[in-house]
C-alpha cells in the first residue's frame, strides 16, 4: 500500500506543472503576511494588481523571477498598480514583504497576526 502511494506522488511530482489563477498568503481582509504568491494560468496574458500601504512606515515589496527583479518602496499611505505582461505558460509569481507588525504590538488589539500589504 505505501509503495503505490510513492509511485503516485512520483507520477505527480515528475509531470509538468499546471497553475490556474490564484492568490495565496492574503488574509480574507486583504491584508498579506511577508509575502504572497499569484498563480496565473495558461492563456492568462496580464496581472494587474492594487496594492496600498495604509501604515505609518515604509514597505518595500519585492519579486524575482528568473534574471527579472523588481523592487519597489511604498511610503506611508501609498497606493501603487502593479501591471505586467505575462509568459504564455502558466506560472507563479512570489512577492517578498520587506516589513510586517503585529496590530496587537501598536494599539488595543486582539490582532496578533504580522501584516505587511493591503491588497
Amino acid at each position: 500500500m505505501a509503495r503505490a502511494y510513492l509511485d503516485l506522488f512520483d507520477a505527480v511530482l515528475s509531470g509538468p506543472r499546471r497553475f490556474t489563477d490564484s492568490l495565496a498568503g492574503v488574509f480574507p481582509d486583504r491584508w498579506t503576511g511577508s509575502g504572497f504568491v499569484v498563480g496565473y494560468g495558461e492563456g492568462t496574458s496580464e496581472l494587474r494588481l492594487g496594492i496600498a500601504n495604509p501604515r505609518e512606515d515604509a514597505v518595500a515589496l519585492s519579486t524575482t523571477v528568473g534574471s527579472f527583479s523588481r523592487h519597489v518602496v511604498l511610503g506611508p499611505q501609498q497606493r501603487f498598480e502593479l501591471t505586467c505582461r505575462l509568459p504564455d505558460l502558466s506560472g507563479h509569481l512570489e512577492f517578498a514583504v520587506s516589513s510586517t507588525f503585529c496590530p496587537a504590538e501598536r494599539s488595543p488589539s486582539l490582532d496578533t497576526r504580522h501584516l505587511g500589504l493591503r491588497l
